[in-house]
């Protein structure tokens, strides 16, 4: 969907596979951090 306004302003709405993030938890809790900065460092 493109959306075109008067002023010129473009809005366009896209699909992205956000994809599988799968992760070991062990005895690290710090384990939920990393897999969110990888997220966001994907994303």
């Amino acid at each position: 969907m493109v959306a075109y306004w008067d002023s010129g302003l473009r809005l366009e709405r896209r699909r992205v596979p956000l994809g599988v993030i799968g992760v070991i938890y062990e005895a690290r809790p710090n384990v939920t951090v990393d897999v969110a900065s990888l997220c966001l460092k994907t994303g």
